[in-house]
């Protein structure tokens, strides 16, 4: 055996037949091994040139010659030095021992062991002086320096390789692997078998394939950047896990920041990245890709297919590929968004979802859908297509004179409106417009009920059918309306007119404006300011709000109504019907028309005027003033204590009228109702009928008759108001009542009393009791068996018909105290007197003493 050692020189070795060692060989230099196994050591540290070498050529590696190398019939590589180069050393298993010394550079070694006996054990172990142990038992050893990728591929059986602190690549080929990656960004590969794959430090790659029985276990949290790569339809990032590639369907990622490549084979068209939580970055394929980043703020690459992307995080970036047709790729965004290249890099179509409000678009022409909320939908410049959808939707629209934008809205489906700064048509199902520019635009409704805004300039604003509003910026804009196209309002803080076929006017703001109706029946409503309002011809009506609003309607101009939250006179006014809106107490007044006037929940106060007038006061304690005799006051139960002041006989009957007033010196009459009235009279001569009620009834001066008919019935008359007659169907005293008549009514069982007046009592069909008290009274019984009681303080009474036969009686016990004296009792002509101790002399008219004598009570 021979043994040659290299000089600096150009050596030329020619080897025996024996089993040779050549070392120190370099640049330059010619070995030929000959026969034997030859063994040959290769220094190139000096080189700077990238070197590949494959161990099982041995010496005969090709790519010496540009090295000026010439090596043949060389069996094994011992050891190698080489350069700053990227070099990469190829050797199998059985090509041990050996030592590389890498230098300088990015080196890589990869050692195949797949002839190596199936359950080899394979460690690259450190060693104490730098390097790394490739140890197979029955091989030898294999050394490794300064080499910064190693790997290890297994092959067949179940194998064992763990790598280096390094960035190690480790497959475990065929059979039940498992494969520990270490320290540093490794590579893991487990395609075949039940494989166990550990990653340890270091962001690691594992790839399995289509291997759905491998285990995966990264025990690191560190979130160095872990990734799977893995071919099947659907797979879920295990947690400890950051980053996937999955060749298939749905790619589900977990809580951490995931970044999520997708490439899709034949067998699954189309592909699904589902980030979950985390601030994800998802990749998808070349094919349809939907990707949707979770709650985190996401980065997502589509390609050149129709993609969509899933937003739901002001973060979140879709982008799409350069080249790309701009309506190829859709955001599904379920919060507001805007399609700028910011957050939607060339991606033009928007469609909202869940409680999404607003989309907004960019110069180009974009697609923008709406959800089921109120959605604010903003094309911007280019053509758009917006679609609304459920909701009260708004669309603004950038003015274009060609090619305006395309909005989409289907029946029932919300109050639309478009904004625009143009003149614009309202398209189908699009109920309102608002004009935003400065400019004279103009604008056009549809068949609905539009609401058209106009603007600062001078506008035509067309409504169409439809119940249509129209709200004016200024008073020279121009409504157009036709014949029988709907119940229409003109809204306006301006002086204005209304233009033919349009019905209604409403002023706004506070100033002090002025609203002219036309030849229909028109509402028109002022604003805070003074206003005139003139409704022309038709039954017109007005709404005020300020008590020196001037309503102009003249005579034979419909029949007109006003509405009012103020006091108001319609003197003056050819107005029939006034209504009270609001809570405040106000107060109205007719005129000589047949108003009708209506109150509010205020206390309210109704003068009617000289016409025939209905007046209904509603809740609150009301007053009114009645001047004609079919004034017809409206008041129901429970509706406040109301007052009438009355200037004609007027009846409470029917009205939940508490108090009546009669007015004026005329002989008027009152009547009450089932309430406890209070009735008051003139200085004339009254008739005051309180009704079923307990009343007060007042009669003032004037010889004034009162009818009672319930015992609480007050008759109030003081001393000097002339000569008062109370008619009752109840018992009755006029004690403390300058009243000086009492006639009992009815054929009840009744009694009447007077007072110290000179009073005419006078009974009914029933039998009465009546006491004159003091004064001259003159008593009449009427039919029954009445009783002519005279107590003490009487005057000198006189008892027009006492009948004997019908059982009437004289009772002067107050007198006599049950002692009888005829003497007393004595007959004058045809009447009898009755001479009392200390008392009255009373006369009995037309009869004897001795029918008297019989029914004296003594």
């Amino acid at each position: 055996m021979a043994a040659y050692v290299g000089t600096p020189e150009a050596d030329i070795f020619q080897g025996t037949s024996d089993n040779d060692t050549f070392t120190g060989i370099s640049f330059n230099d010619s070995v030929d091994g000959g026969a034997g196994t030859d063994v040959i050591s290769i220094d190139l540290s000096a080189a700077t040139a990238n070197i590949q070498y494959s161990a099982h050529l041995a010496g005969n590696a090709t790519g010496w010659t540009a090295l000026g190398m010439l090596i043949r019939n060389v069996e094994r590589l011992s050891a190698l030095h080489t350069g700053s180069g990227n070099d990469t050393l190829i050797i199998a298993y059985s090509h041990g021992p050996f030592v590389w010394h890498a230098g300088g550079g990015n080196d890589t070694a990869r050692i195949s062991y797949t002839a190596a006996p199936a359950g080899t054990s394979i460690i690259a172990a450190p060693q104490s002086d730098g390097g790394y142990a490739i140890d197979i038992a029955g091989f030898g050893t294999t050394v490794l320096y300064d080499v910064e990728v190693i790997d290890l591929d297994g092959g067949a059986g179940n194998d064992s390789l763990t790598g280096t602190v390094g960035t190690d690549r480790l497959d475990g080929g065929i059979g039940d692997d498992t494969l520990s990656g270490g320290l540093g960004n490794d590579v893991l590969g487990g395609t075949s078998g039940n494989d166990l794959l550990i990653g340890g430090g270091g962001g690691d790659y594992y790839d399995i394939g289509e291997n759905e029985h491998a285990v995966i276990v990264e025990n690191d949290e560190q979130r160095d950047g872990d990734t799977i790569r893995v071919i099947a339809e659907r797979y879920t990032l295990p947690d400890n896990f950051e980053n996937l590639s999955l060749h298939g369907n749905y790619a589900y990622g977990n809580a951490q920041n995931n970044i999520i490549h997708l490439g899709t084979p034949d067998e699954f068209p189309r592909g699904s990245l589902y980030g979950l939580e985390g601030d994800d970055v998802l990749y998808g394929d070349d094919e349809s890709n939907g990707l949707d980043g979770g709650t985190g703020a996401d980065t997502m690459y589509g390609g050149f297919e129709m993609d969509y992307y899933t937003i739901d995080n002001p973060g979140d970036v879709a982008i799409e590929e350069d080249g790309q047709e701009y309506i190829e790729a859709v955001i599904r965004a379920s919060i507001d968004f805007t399609l700028d290249d910011a957050h939607a890099y060339n991606i033009d179509s928007l469609e909202l979802t869940g409680n999404a409000i607003r989309g907004t678009g960019n110069d180009r022409g974009n697609s923008i859908k709406g959800n089921s909320e109120n959605n604010i939908l903003d094309g911007r410049g280019g053509r758009d297509y917006l679609e609304g959808g459920a909701g009260n939707d708004t669309y603004i629209v950038e003015f274009r004179a060609s090619n305006p934008d395309r909005i989409v809205e289907t029946a029932n489906k919300g109050i639309d409106t478009v904004m625009t700064a143009g003149t614009f048509s309202l398209p189908a199902h699009v109920e309102n417009l608002t004009l935003t520019s400065i400019g004279d635009d103009n604008g056009t409704g549809n068949d609905l009920g539009n609401l058209l805004i106009g603007n600062a300039g001078v506008n035509i604003l067309t409504g169409g059918l439809g119940d249509d509003t129209y709200v004016l910026m200024g008073g020279n804009d121009t409504v157009v309306e036709k014949l029988l196209e709907g119940l229409d309002t003109v809204e306006t803080d301006a002086t204005y007119t209304l233009g033919n076929h349009v019905e209604n006017l409403t002023l706004t703001g506070d100033g002090n404006v002025n609203g002219t109706g036309n030849l229909v029946a028109n509402v028109l409503t002022g604003n805070a300011g003074v206003n005139t309002l003139t409704g022309g011809r038709g039954n017109d009506t007005y709404y005020i709000q300020n008590a020196t609003d001037r309503v102009v309607e003249l005579h034979t101009e419909g029949t007109d109504t006003i509405f009012s939250s103020v006091s108001y006179s319609l003197f003056g006014r050819a107005i029939e019907t006034f209504i009270m809106t609001g809570t405040a107490d106000l107060t109205v007044t007719g005129n000589s028309l047949n108003n009708s006037l209506t109150g509010n929940d205020g206390n309210n106060s109704f003068d009617g005027g000289t016409g025939a007038d209905r007046m209904a006061g509603g809740l609150g304690n009301d007053t009114y003033y009645v001047d004609h005799v079919q004034d017809n006051v409206a008041e129901l139960h429970l509706q406040g204590n109301d007052t009438v002041f009355s200037s004609v006989t007027y009846s409470l009957f029917g009205r939940a009228v508490e108090t009546l007033i009669l007015t004026g010196d005329g002989n008027l009459n009152g009547t009450g109702n089932s309430l406890a009235n209070t009735i008051t009279g003139t200085a004339g001569n009254n008739s005051l009928d309180g009704g079923a009620g307990a009343d007060v009834l007042k009669g003032g001066l004037g010889d004034d008759t009162y009818y009672v008919d319930h015992a609480q019935d007050n008759v109030v008359e003081q001393h000097g108001q002339g000569t008062d007659t109370v008619y009752a169907t109840v018992t009755y005293s006029l004690f403390g009542r300058a009243a000086e008549s009492l006639i009992l009514t009815g054929s009840g069982n009744l009694n009447g009393t007077g007072n110290s007046l000179n009073n005419v009592l006078t009974g009914n069909d029933g039998n009465n009791t009546l006491n004159g008290g003091g004064g001259r009274d003159l008593l009449t019984g009427g039919l029954g068996a009445d009783i002519f009681l005279f107590t003490t303080g009487a005057g000198r009474p006189t008892i027009t018909d006492f009948n004997s036969t019908e059982g009437d009686s004289i009772d002067i016990h107050a007198y006599t105290h049950g002692v009888s004296d005829i003497s007393r009792i004595s007959q004058s002509g045809e009447d009898v007197t009755i001479t009392l101790i200390a008392g009255p002399v009373i006369t009995v008219t037309h009869a004897n003493v001795g029918d008297v004598m019989d029914h004296i009570v003594w």
